[in-house]
């Protein structure tokens, strides 16, 4: 989705959002039933997190816009002037330098950017998985890196460690959750966006469990803005 779709989105999820505040905070002179109470807190509650996550979208739309704005431009002048005097490939080393230097800058400020990144194991092929970088690892030449933390872990050793990001994790390399994973940047790909409007009973996905683990699983059908599914176990 673009910027003005993320934006029109937000504005009509708050005013929805708004509209069951309203419902909530509505004295009438029959008191609700606590179980249709209880529908619409929890109706509030996923109009809130659908809320901050197309705020999250439309932020990561703004900062790859502003990416795109710090490609360097070609100082022909410099070039010129440089070939003239004898020092064309000269000029292209700096120039080439200058861009590299310039790509790492950007690289820097992209912390909270969403990505997919490359997830290795030994005992299975590379897969790619949505992702966030948490900042700039290495600006080191010839391959500058980051750190990414996953969104969707589908697996423990997957699944962020809740004291790495405040620095109180005491486990550090030996810690069963993910510190992050070290990419290098020609490694990230487009963040993939979730499609909700195709899913259906019957519909595979990947839902979340109690352990915050990503499990592959199947839509039984819909309830009070639910979905209920169950543990593909097959897969």
């Amino acid at each position: 989705m673009d910027e003005g779709s993320l934006e029109a989105a937000i504005e009509v999820y708050k005013g929805q959002l708004r509209q069951v505040e309203a419902a909530l905070g509505a004295e009438s002179e029959a008191q609700a039933e606590a179980e249709a109470q209880a529908d619409l807190q929890r109706l509030r509650a996923d109009l809130q997190q659908l809320v901050a996550l197309t705020e999250s979208s439309l932020l990561s739309v703004r900062k790859s816009r502003l990416l795109e704005q710090l490609e360097p431009a070609q100082d022909d002048e410099y070039a010129a002037f440089q070939a003239a005097v004898g020092g064309g490939e000269l000029a292209v080393e700096e120039e080439s330098s200058r861009e590299e230097e310039e790509v790492v800058a950007a690289a820097a400020e992209v912390g909270g950017t969403k990505v997919r990144a490359p997830y290795r194991t030994p005992w299975a092929p590379l897969q790619y998985h949505n992702a966030m970088i948490v900042d700039m690892e290495s600006d080191e030449p010839p391959e500058p890196t980051v750190r990414v933390l996953w969104i969707h872990p589908t697996q423990r050793a997957m699944k962020p460690c809740p004291y790495y990001l405040t620095g109180t994790c005491r486990f550090l390399d030996s810690c069963r959750y993910s510190h992050g994973e070290v990419v290098a940047i020609s490694e990230l790909r487009e963040f993939e966006e979730v499609d909700l409007s195709s899913l259906e009973v019957g519909s595979p996905c990947l839902a979340k469990f109690e352990d915050e683990i990503w499990y592959p699983a199947k839509i039984l059908g819909y309830r009070d803005c639910h979905c209920n599914f169950v543990r593909d176990i097959s897969r």
